[in-house]
């Protein structure tokens, strides 16, 4: 058994297979305080996302019409990784925090992006590229 590991490990590593996220239909919560780390594509299709901690996605994020992603308060949405990024949440999405991590490429929306919390840029150079899509930064008072 440990040999049949070992090869398909072999073999996944050769043939250049990268990990992503496919959810069609289930519920995956991330945690406060946990991490989830995506090393290429995040695909939600007729599930659902709730990110309570940080989701980091070094490839594109994708949630379908049918499919719910909800960032609570203080959650961040961490782009990382030496490729570009694009956003598509076709069905309407406010994100708390996000992270531009990229070191040397762009995000890309492909749709419209809210963000009701922190945007940070913490390398060099990084953009969001906007096309014919709105990007929405919004305020809440903390006064009363």
């Amino acid at each position: 058994m440990k040999k049949l590991l070992t090869l398909v490990l072999f073999l996944g590593m050769a043939l250049g297979v990268s990990a992503q996220l496919v959810n069609q239909g289930g519920t995956i919560t991330i945690q406060s305080g946990a991490t989830l780390v995506v090393e290429s594509d995040i695909t939600n299709t007729t599930g659902s996302i709730v990110n309570n901690g940080i989701i980091e996605v070094k490839g594109d994020i994708t949630s379908e019409a049918a499919a719910s992603f909800t960032s609570a308060v203080d959650s961040k949405l961490k782009f990382s990784g030496t490729t570009s990024s694009t956003v598509n949440f076709m069905a309407s999405t406010t994100l708390s925090d996000v992270e531009l991590a990229k070191t040397a490429e762009d995000l890309t929306l492909a749709s419209d992006l809210d963000i009701d919390g922190d945007l940070t840029f913490t390398e060099d150079d990084n953009h969001i590229i906007l096309g014919a899509n709105n990007f929405c930064l919004l305020y809440t008072s903390d006064a009363a």
